[in-house]
């Protein structure tokens, strides 16, 4: 947490893999149901999807005026709105199962092909179902054993930094390698006073007209909704939700008049009063792994 000129900006930061294990137990007792996933890229390719959208928005933000909220009321009835817009619109992405090493295709096929063989191909397909099971037993623990050996040397390493520490060869030697007149002798004529040539263009600036200053004209005129139709337009796909968790291409593809209005009365009414919804002077940054220990800062 940190005080600027004119407010307070809060920045929230964790390490995921030193705070996993607690989320993972809060996450346990929650009331809430976990959000789940949405599949944002249908926006992106179906027009259909795009054009419902709009129907939602319209319909969530329709009511919305803002003559008798503040902004920060305001600001989470567009949030709700556009969320909820986008929940109704796009469908859920499915959770990446772990494989177990038992789930195999060509297991199953010759466990099926086994109940429908004949008596006399009973033999090679229980063979084949044998040799299939030793394949995939291999197959896990040298898998198992990969990871294991990865994490053996990562702890190798440490171990081998620390006890390295603990030698005189990171250590700092007595004798210096430069003598202290030499050094008193360097830092004097380093630091000495000397006459400064002043560069070309401070001496002739006439002769650099590109450098001069130029006036810029400041449009300090209220937001319009051409504005704020051209910045919704040049978001970027596959961005990382802010703390709204609302994604960009929510408000980029979509062709609601209600959701331009309400962002331009929202604008408006922050640019008037000077006052911006706090959840905005809010962060949150999640740092992640490199390589190295994972007990280092440094090494995220």
């Amino acid at each position: 947490m940190f005080d600027s000129d004119h407010h307070l900006l809060v920045l929230d930061m964790e390490f995921p893999d030193a705070t996993h294990g607690i989320q993972a137990e809060l996450i346990k007792g929650r009331s809430e149901p976990r959000r789940l996933r949405r599949d944002l890229n249908v926006l992106r390719d179906c027009d259909e999807k795009r054009m419902e959208l709009t129907a939602r928005l319209e319909d969530n933000l329709g009511h919305l005026n803002g003559s008798d909220m503040n902004v920060e009321l305001f600001d989470d009835e567009i949030v709700n709105a556009v969320r909820r817009s986008t929940e109704e619109v796009c469908p859920v992405i499915d959770d990446i199962k772990k494989k177990e090493p038992w789930n195999d295709e060509v297991l199953d096929d010759i466990r099926a092909k086994l109940k429908s063989c004949k008596e006399g191909d009973v033999k090679h397909y229980q063979k084949m179902m044998k040799d299939r099971n030793k394949w995939l037993k291999n197959q896990y623990y040298s898998d198992l054993a990969n990871k294991i050996n990865t994490v053996a040397e990562a702890r190798q390493v440490d171990k081998e930094f620390s006890m390295a520490k603990k030698y005189s060869v990171l250590r700092t030697g007595e004798t210096t390698a430069i003598s202290k007149t030499k050094l008193k002798n360097h830092f004097e004529n380093h630091f000495a006073a000397r006459t400064l040539e002043l560069p070309e263009e401070l001496e002739h600036p006439e002769n650099f007209p590109h450098l001069r200053d130029k006036n810029s004209d400041i449009n300090e005129n209220l937001p319009n909704e051409e504005e704020v139709k051209k910045v919704l337009g040049s978001f970027k796909n596959n961005r990382s939700a802010g703390t709204d968790k609302v994604k960009t291409e929510s408000l980029k593809y979509n062709h609601s008049a209600s959701l331009i209005s309400c962002l331009v009365l929202l604008l408006t009414m922050i640019w008037t009063t000077l006052k911006i919804p706090g959840k905005w002077l809010h962060s949150e940054v999640t740092c992640l792994f490199k390589k190295g220990s994972r007990l280092l800062a440094s090494n995220y």
